[in-house]
């Protein structure tokens, strides 16, 4: 049967607006469910990548508006709702967290950190029907509790640390910084559970995570690091760039491009670890190893032992970081070239062991720490030298080796001297634009050890009369 122009027209109508109604519970029900559609940002899979390999604090830092406090979001959403981790084909968190979890989230302040960041961001992603909340004294959202018995507690850092105590549960999530206190009276409670500590914060503050954290070599810590706001391609990039031009060049550092701010002014800026640290590996005997001492009156003495190979490219291959004396910093030394058998004739220390009465007054000898030293290296084929003070001329000499000829570096750190990695990361330039006078032991070596001259010389060429010396200043 034919239809009539009109009824064509109204079956039609009919058409769209059941299309209309679909289209508006299918867009209701996204944004009820908006965990099911989620997409991540490579550094947001990266973070979602540590978990899974079972790290059990993971780090999120980075630049403004590049998904930070959404990942957290999310992996609460994942943590305290099983059903929605199926959904997403996330079932690999069932064997992180429990069926039933207990999640506490540590919040900057109540009032606007709490109840206009998180609070808004944990009802974008958590499914809507799933949970109901409850508000603190100050109005709010601050205890979740799930249909499924999970919850999830607000806290935040004006509370006293006393408060965070006693806690336990499965995974905590810190979005932006909090106080060492704060960290370790919080990270405790997930210790009954194997649980996960989720850091998500731009590095504007608290330099005890990079220390601590960052920097400890923990194989249970994965950092996701130094993301600039650029990576979020969800972003306009004149947006970005409209809200860069507000920034000082040092707050550009952590917001924009997700670096540390209390690095900013760092010495050694073309040191990598990703390309200068590399696995620890057995030194060639022929290899000529030099040893570098300073010497210090009240704190650890810093000895490092720097090898060269026949491409004149130089290792710092072991160290000492200990409170001993010149007669045990001599002793260590010989131990380390018997046992390791290394080609190592010469040993430079710092200026000031030389004549040092301060430090030798308690002593009943009147010898320095310099004579001492010597005297005792001297039977073992081991010359000591008083080491060059031109620490301009050293830094450079670092910068040129860290990036090398045609950006091939030629200076390489031993994943076991992990004083000397700790300080080139933290050696920073003073307001008068001198280096520090802190994190900077091993670097004193370091840019000494750029002055020796050091070079790989054939053992058959050392029979040979020499005119002039085996190593010279440069």
């Amino acid at each position: 049967m034919q239809l009539s122009e009109k009824d064509r027209k109204l079956r039609v109508l009919r058409l769209k607006a059941e299309l209309l109604k679909k289209k508006a519970e299918y867009e209701k029900y996204e944004l009820s469910n908006k965990i099911e559609f989620a997409k991540f940002l490579p550094h947001q899979e990266r973070v979602l990548e540590y978990v899974k390999e079972g790290k059990k604090t993971v780090l999120l830092v980075g630049g403004n508006r590049v998904g930070k406090t959404t990942i957290g979001a999310i992996l609460t959403s994942l943590a305290c709702d099983p059903a929605s981790r199926t959904k997403l084909g996330f079932d690999w968190l069932n064997d992180v967290f429990p069926s039933v979890c207990r999640v506490r989230i540590l919040c900057s302040d109540w009032e606007h950190h709490a109840g206009q960041v998180i609070v808004p961001a944990l009802k974008e992603w958590v499914r809507a029907g799933t949970y109901e909340t409850k508000k603190n004294n100050v109005g709010i959202e601050a205890f979740w509790s799930f249909k499924n018995g999970s919850t999830i507690e607000l806290m935040t850092n004006v509370q006293d640390t006393r408060i965070h105590e006693g806690w336990k549960g499965h995974f905590i999530w810190q979005d932006e910084t909090t106080s060492r206190d704060k960290y370790i009276a919080n990270k405790r409670g997930l210790i009954d559970y194997s649980g996960v500590y989720l850091m998500t914060f731009t590095a504007v503050s608290e330099s005890w995570v990079l220390d601590d954290i960052v920097l400890s070599e923990d194989k249970a810590v994965g950092c996701v690091t130094e993301i600039p706001t650029y990576a979020n391609t969800y972003l306009k990039k004149e947006d970005i760039e409209s809200f860069e031009k507000t920034l000082t060049e040092d707050e550009k550092v952590a917001r924009i491009q997700g670096g540390w701010l209390n690095l900013v002014g760092r010495v050694l800026k073309e040191f990598n670890k990703e390309t200068h640290v590399i696995d620890t590996f057995k030194i060639p005997s022929d290899w000529p190893v030099v040893a570098m001492i300073d010497l210090h009156l009240s704190t650890p003495q810093a000895v490092s032992f720097h090898a060269t190979d026949k491409h004149d490219r130089r290792f710092t291959i072991d160290e000492i970081w200990d409170n001993i004396g010149p007669e045990e910093i001599a002793d260590e030394i010989i131990a380390r070239k018997k046992r390791n058998l290394w080609r190592l004739t010469n040993v430079y220390i710092d200026p000031l062991a030389k004549g040092d009465s301060k430090f030798m007054k308690n002593r009943a000898d009147v010898q320095d720490s310099f004579t001492i030293i010597k005297n005792r290296l001297a039977p073992h084929g081991i010359l000591l030298q008083l080491a060059s003070k031109d620490k301009e001329s050293g830094v450079r000499n670092l910068q040129d080796w860290l990036k090398g000829p045609n950006k091939i570096p030629i200076l390489f750190f031993l994943r076991n001297c992990i004083r000397s990695i700790y300080e080139i990361q933290r050696w920073t330039y003073d307001e008068n634009g001198k280096p520090k006078k802190e994190n900077d032991h091993f670097m004193e070596n370091l840019y000494r050890f750029t002055l020796t001259g050091t070079k790989y010389i054939e053992e058959a060429e050392l029979t040979k009369p020499l005119s002039i010396p085996q190593y010279a200043y440069a």
